[in-house]
């Protein structure tokens, strides 16, 4: 989660509350402009994009010396080619006051920025100025640095990050080492995929938290819930639904291998024999083939065609989407307890969206229980 105090969470899940977006402005290391607010905005988070969070909004600027504001090629404030922009939430609630740091972001777009003249005086001077603004997450930076030629890697994962991206690292989960010889390929957004190849090697996903820094987000779950959400009288939740998706569903694995030096053919099949996956129950028959070099006879075949059936059936995952009252603490890969009507799931946020509604919309990945 974002961090935030106690107090803000307490507001945030019990009590009305106003919210406002603010931005602070930044050119190379300078700060241009402070707390500028936006309106009609969208955050956007997507844990299984390249560019984590993205969004919109418009800002309405009075120029109070009445100078243009909106940019101009690389000139103003604004402009696409300079500006990056700290985005904030300001929380309020009767006498309560905090702002959460939201995340930075890179302006990508300025579309139909216009200044308005003085329409009575007709003279050069600016009354107003409506600046439509489109932004992508700082991986956008690594993403379109690429490569001069194929680099080797370095020796610590942590340590790469660090060196080929710039920017400094939260070193969050335990360092490994990269493999021998590895390269890193001179092509477009290759970087950035260089980046990702080594948070795998690290057991997650490369993201840029709030405050800018390189961080993993881990493939592990924790064994708790970050938050609890409610529906009723005391709860935030508006609406909940499910995604149901039976596309890589598989309840019977045929492992197709060849052992020894003269290639002889070994044949496994491992099958779900009870339960909703049972190979003569409703669902019918889905059938995965697996081949592997590591199988060397009969019962390595055996093992091997069971455990992927193993892993296939646990990795089974459904979304659940939950609409909520706003909780700007909520980002990429929290673990969340929902607590429906009907029933209560745990699962890993892959995708919210804030915006300037009162409400929010969480994608939550659930792992499947089959009994």
């Amino acid at each position: 989660m974002r961090p935030g105090t106690e107090a803000l969470n307490d507001v945030l899940l019990g009590g009305s509350f106003s919210r406002e977006l603010l931005v602070d402005v930044v050119h190379g290391t300078n700060t241009v402009l402070e707390n500028l607010p936006l309106t009609a905005w969208a955050f956007k988070g997507d844990l299984g994009a390249d560019i984590k969070t993205s969004g919109t909004a418009t800002c309405v600027y009075i120029p109070p010396d009445g100078e243009p504001f909106a940019p101009k090629g690389a000139d103003g404030i604004l402009s696409p080619y300079r500006a990056r922009l700290i985005l904030k939430m300001k929380v309020t609630a009767g006498a309560f006051s905090e702002t959460v740091l939201l995340g930075w972001g890179r302006v990508m777009k300025t579309p139909g920025a216009r200044d308005t003249i003085d329409p009575v005086l007709r003279a050069n001077r600016v009354t107003s100025s409506v600046v439509p603004i489109v932004w992508d997450g700082l991986e956008r930076n690594i993403q379109r640095s690429g490569f001069y030629f194929p680099t080797p890697a370095g020796t610590g994962a942590w340590d790469e990050l660090a060196r080929i991206t710039g920017l400094p690292v939260t070193r969050n989960v335990p360092d490994t080492a990269i493999p021998k010889n590895t390269v890193w390929e001179a092509k477009q957004g290759g970087r950035l995929d260089a980046v990702q190849q080594i948070a795998s090697l690290l057991g997650g996903r490369a993201a840029i938290n709030p405050a800018g820094q390189l961080t993993i987000l881990p493939n592990a779950l924790p064994r708790d819930p970050i938050l609890i959400l409610k529906t009723g009288p005391d709860g935030t939740i508006t609406d909940l639904e499910s995604d149901i998706d039976i596309d890589n569903v598989y309840n019977e694995v045929v492992g197709l291998y060849e052992v020894g030096e003269d290639r002889r053919p070994v044949y496994s099949i491992a099958r779900v024999d009870a339960g909703p996956l049972s190979v003569s129950g409703d669902f019918g028959l889905s059938t995965r083939y697996h081949a592997s070099d590591l199988v060397t006879d009969q019962e390595s075949a055996d093992k091997a065609a069971r455990s992927v059936l193993e892993e296939s059936i646990g990795s089974q995952t459904y979304k659940v989407q939950v609409q909520c009252i706003t909780h700007p603490l909520v980002e990429n890969n929290d673990y969340v307890e929902v607590q429906g009507v009907d029933r209560t799931v745990r699962g890993r946020v892959i995708a919210y969206e804030l915006s300037d509604s009162a409400l929010m919309t969480l994608v939550l990945e659930v792992r499947m229980v089959l009994a």
